[in-house]
């Protein structure tokens, strides 16, 4: 009967520390209207009509001079962040309310370290859904209360169409695209029923490109590069490729809305790992129970 007691006690433990074992989070990177990783190709705010408001962090590529090409007379309503080692260029009038601060190595590097985390734990979620390749107006529901994960091969949404995200304010989405994801002809990406566009993230393994419309949510590139023109994008822009370029062109103006909450996340194994053990415990003698 000891026996008995120390395994359901061990299972028990083990159960409950692995549904606490994830929490998706960006961490730092979630302070930014725009993240460019360290190895980025090159980071360009051209037009006068461009406005940010909101951080940005600049990450550093040496064979990038500069960094940060801020052209044309846009504003930044906010601080400019960089590596130590990041060549940042304001020209043409071009302005950033709280000028340039360059962290230090272990704030950037740290940046780089949360953006990763986050991207290798999306990776093993399960999804809840798939919709494949969406070229017209859509709505993606809530599958239920708290995360859901929608896997969709491409979006490609022009002519005035809408992508619509329904739930409510303490619902989370987690929308992976393995291709691309453009928006064009004054499409939209719209938030209904209370959801927030901090608690909607897309994970893009391609380009993301953007023209006019109004654009609700967090977006992340993995391995594309990231091109706004013109439209009203609430939310954030992280790009996380290698030689990958970030830009904001033909005056867009984007509002930092907050990067995305904690969510708890079961870890998969954790219920097996449970049943598992109450099939051993009831295969073993009686005795050594």
């Amino acid at each position: 009967m000891r026996l008995l007691s120390l395994v359901l006690s061990a299972l028990v433990g083990t159960s409950l520390a692995a549904s606490s074992a994830l929490a998706l989070s960006l961490e730092s990177a979630g302070n930014y209207a725009a993240v460019a990783l360290n190895g980025q190709l090159k980071t360009t705010i051209s037009s006068g009509g461009t406005v940010v408001n909101g951080d940005i962090y600049v990450g550093n590529n040496p064979s990038a001079n500069p960094d940060l090409d801020f052209s044309g007379g846009g504003q930044i309503n906010g601080t400019i962040y960089a590596d130590p080692n990041a060549t940042i260029n304001l020209s043409g009038g071009s302005t950033a309310t709280g000028g340039t601060i360059f962290l230090s190595s272990a704030a950037s590097n740290q940046v780089e370290t949360d953006v990763n985390a986050y991207l290798s734990q999306v990776s093993v979620l399960s999804a809840d859904q798939s919709i494949g390749a969406v070229s017209g107006s859509t709505t993606i529901f809530a599958s239920q209360s708290g995360l859901t994960v929608v896997d969709a091969t491409s979006f490609n949404l022009q002519g005035g169409s809408t992508l619509t995200v329904s739930g409510t304010a303490s619902d989370t989405f987690i929308i992976r695209v393995s291709g691309t994801l453009t928006t064009g002809g004054n499409s939209n990406i719209a938030l209904d029923g209370g959801v927030t566009a901090s608690n909607v993230v897309f994970v893009v393994a391609n380009d993301i490109t953007m023209s006019g419309g109004t654009i609700d949510g967090i977006f992340l590139s993995s391995g594309g590069n990231i091109t706004l023109s013109a439209g009203v994008h609430n939310g954030a822009y992280i790009l996380a490729g290698d030689g990958k370029q970030l830009k904001f062109q033909s005056a867009p103006t984007v509002n930092f809305v907050g990067g995305p909450p904690a969510v708890p996340v079961p870890e998969p194994s954790a219920a097996l790992v449970f049943g598992m053990g109450l099939f051993v415990v009831s295969r073993l003698p009686r005795r050594a129970r």
